[in-house]
């Protein structure tokens, strides 16, 4: 745990503490939501992985990781401005010199955005990067899914990686360093609050044993903000907390969030059984 660090430097180094709250602020359903569209097919509901998403626990083809790291910069998913922060932010060797050291097998003679990854207990590993002209995705491992032993990403997959990306660019063009450009606008902080629990289509249960006067369940709120309520089934249960505890009522429950102005800012279904 390093303490507070650019979101360059926690993405390149592969820093997981920062990965997950991220993951945290911005939703497991925005985040779902952009997989499918960058073509990362046979996914879960964002209740089936939690907090492992941000560590990449979802199952994917090296043809869909590589296919979505091309449409990083060739998509209209992200905008320019956030497709060359990422591209700068993997391309760069100081931001990966957490882990990897500023000299190492992914540092090329060109500008070239790149990231590994290793699977538990060393299983498998990937190297998947980009230029403007290519993207080349590396995946390394037993077919029948036993260990290797002390082979990671920056050890079995990066040096064929970087082999190709070499050969590929025999006459790399001059390049310059991209530099980071202030948003004209901030973003809003509402854009990172969201309803945290209950789920979509939770389903909950009265226990016997409990008199049902005394059964709650919390409803909690990510990063709420000053004017923003809470409203169940149409009525206002009151303002925007992290954690709320209702009395559990039967029936289907729609819970949204609004803004001060009325707008939806995000909401969930679940039922009371």
């Amino acid at each position: 745990f390093r303490g507070y660090v650019g979101a360059g430097e926690a993405l390149a180094s592969s820093l997981n503490v920062p990965s997950v709250r991220t993951l945290s602020l911005v939703g497991e359903r925005r985040v779902i939501d952009n997989l499918r569209k960058l073509g990362i097919s046979h996914l879960q509901d964002e209740d089936f992985y939690g907090p492992s998403l941000a560590l990449g626990s979802l199952d994917a083809s090296l043809w869909e990781m590589t296919q979505g790291y091309r449409q990083i910069s060739q998509t209209d998913i992200f905008s320019k401005a956030a497709s060359d922060q990422i591209f700068q932010a993997l391309a760069l060797p100081e931001y990966r010199r957490f882990t990897f050291g500023i000299d190492n097998v992914l540092t090329l003679p060109f500008l070239a955005a790149v990231k590994t990854g290793t699977s538990k207990d060393m299983r498998d590993n990937w190297c998947i990067g980009w230029t403007p002209e290519y993207t080349v995705g590396v995946w390394i491992g037993n077919f029948n899914g036993q260990s290797m032993w002390n082979v990671s990403g920056v050890t079995g997959a990066a040096p064929i990686w970087r082999k190709i990306m070499l050969a590929l660019h025999p006459n790399p063009p001059a390049q310059t360093l991209l530099h980071y450009q202030v948003p004209a606008q901030p973003i809003a902080k509402r854009t990172l609050t969201h309803i945290r629990y209950p789920v979509e289509d939770m389903r909950v249960g009265f226990d016997p044993d409990i008199p049902v006067r005394l059964q709650k369940i919390p409803i909690e709120v990510e990063n709420p903000q000053i004017g923003q309520r809470l409203f169940l089934n149409g009525l206002m249960l009151g303002p925007s907390k992290a954690n709320t505890l209702w009395a559990l009522k039967k029936g289907r429950q729609r819970l949204a969030l609004k803004s001060a102005s009325g707008e939806v800012i995000d909401q969930v279904e679940f039922e009371v059984r």
